[in-house]
């Protein structure tokens, strides 16, 4: 077994940090230092969605077909 990062580990890593996210936006107050640090661990997310959809571009073989009419 391959050691390091694959994307089911990354795509859970995603999943934890939003849901850290959105405690944070239902149980903290966002001006508190607990709020601050949940939402800093929370906005990890967006960079690994992004990278996502830039492999899902680059590996996408045929792109007229993906676009929906």
């Amino acid at each position: 077994m391959k050691k390091g990062l694959n994307a089911s580990i990354l795509k859970i890593i995603a999943i934890i940090t939003m849901v850290i996210d959105h405690i944070s936006w239902g149980f903290f107050d966002l001006y508190s230092w607990q709020g601050y640090m949940l939402h800093i661990i929370g906005r990890l997310t967006i960079p690994i969605m992004c990278f996502f959809i830039a492999e899902g571009f680059r590996k996408t073989h045929n792109l007229k077909n993906t676009y929906c009419e």
